[in-house]
This record gives C-alpha cells, structure tokens and sequence, in this order.
C-alpha cells in the first residue's frame, strides 16, 4: 500500500509510522475530521446510522 516492506516498517518508530500514515492519507484524498468534531446527522444517514 505504502510501499513499505515488513522491515522496513519493523525499523520504524511509532512517530515516524504515523508520521507517514497521515502523509500518504493527505496525498491521497483523504478527509480527516478534526478532534471533538461531532458527526452531521446527514453523515450519520449516509452511514445507515439514522
């Protein structure tokens, strides 16, 4: 997915793995929702919530 063997990955701290976890997420598109932000009920409704 990342291009990242199994060594490589088992070399990696925590930090630097998260690091480049948000990285590609942010390169590739995707929506991240703030901390504390709650969920809009449209959302809930498109996730089959409501």
């Amino acid at each position: 997915m990342m291009g990242f063997t199994p060594e490589q990955v088992d070399r990696m701290s925590l930090w630097a793995f998260s690091a480049c976890i948000e990285g590609y997420a942010a390169a590739h598109g995707s929506e991240k929702q703030a901390e504390g932000e709650p969920m809009s009920i449209d959302r809930m409704r498109d996730l089959g919530l409501l």
